[in-house]
C-alpha cells in the first residue's frame, strides 16, 4: 500500500486523486539488455520510483491540493510493432488493476516516445473507458489505412509496372544485341584486313622468289 492510498479512499477528504503511470518509450530501459542503471536518486531515470521526475511531480501536485500515486510500467523497449503490442497488453492490464482498487480516481499515463503508441494501443485492451487521460511526449504516431481506390485500379497499377518492366527487358536485351552485332562486325572487319595484308604479303614473296637470285623478304 502507498501512503497516498488512505487518502485516495477517504470520501470526506475533498482532494483531487489521481493515479499517474509513468511509460517510457524504446530503448528506455537502456539499449541492451544488460544495461543498469546507479541507484543514486540523481541518477534514477525519470520513470523509475523515487527518481526526481516523479518525485518533483508528487511533491509540485500535493502543494496544489492533488494527491497522487505515481508507478510506472516497464517493457523490453524494443522497436518493433510486436513488442509494443506485448507492451500494450501489459500497460492495459496495470491500469484495469488500477481501475480496480480506485474506481473513481482519475488514470493519467504519461509516455515517451513509442511508449504513447503503446499507450494509445492499450486503449484496445482496457476494460474502463471513464477517468483516463492520456499525455504523450515527442510521440511518433504511426497509422496504417488502406487508400481510398477501387481493387481495378489497384490491378491496373500492378499490370502498368508488370509492362513496363518487360518492356524495359526488351530495349535492355535490344541494345546489348546492337553492341554485340557491331563488336562481331568489327572482328570480321579486322579479319578480312588480315587476310589481304597475307594474301599481299605472299603474292610479292612470290614475285620476288622468281629467277636465279636469292629470295628477299618483305
Amino acid at each position: 500500500m502507498d501512503d497516498n492510498d488512505d487518502v485516495l479512499d477517504r470520501p470526506d477528504i475533498h482532494v483531487y486523486s489521481i493515479n499517474i503511470t509513468l511509460l517510457h518509450g524504446t530503448w528506455g530501459q537502456g539499449f541492451l539488455k544488460n544495461d543498469t542503471e546507479s541507484h543514486t536518486s540523481n541518477s534514477k531515470r525519470w520513470f523509475s520510483s523515487n527518481s526526481e521526475f516523479s518525485n518533483n511531480l508528487i511533491n509540485n501536485l500535493k502543494e496544489r491540493g492533488i494527491v497522487c500515486r505515481v508507478t510506472s510500467t516497464l517493457w523490453s523497449g524494443s522497436n518493433s510493432i510486436v513488442a509494443r503490442d506485448e507492451a500494450a497488453a501489459i500497460l492495459a492490464q496495470h491500469l484495469n488493476s488500477q481501475h480496480k482498487e480506485h474506481p473513481n480516481t482519475k488514470q493519467i499515463v504519461v509516455a515517451h516516445s513509442h511508449g504513447g503508441n503503446v499507450a494509445l494501443r492499450a486503449t484496445n485492451y482496457i476494460e474502463f473507458t471513464e477517468n483516463i487521460n492520456l499525455i504523450t511526449i515527442a510521440t511518433p504516431f504511426i497509422q496504417i489505412r488502406r487508400r481510398p481506390i477501387s481493387i481495378w485500379l489497384d490491378m491496373a497499377f500492378f499490370v502498368f509496372c508488370l509492362a513496363s518492366m518487360v518492356v524495359c527487358a526488351f530495349f535492355c536485351n535490344y541494345v546489348f544485341s546492337l553492341y554485340s552485332t557491331k563488336n562481331r562486325n568489327i572482328r570480321h572487319a579486322k579479319d578480312r584486313i588480315d587476310c589481304y595484308h597475307r594474301y599481299i604479303y605472299v603474292h610479292i614473296s612470290h614475285h620476288n622468289c622468281q629467277g636465279n637470285g636469292p629470295c628477299r623478304a618483305i
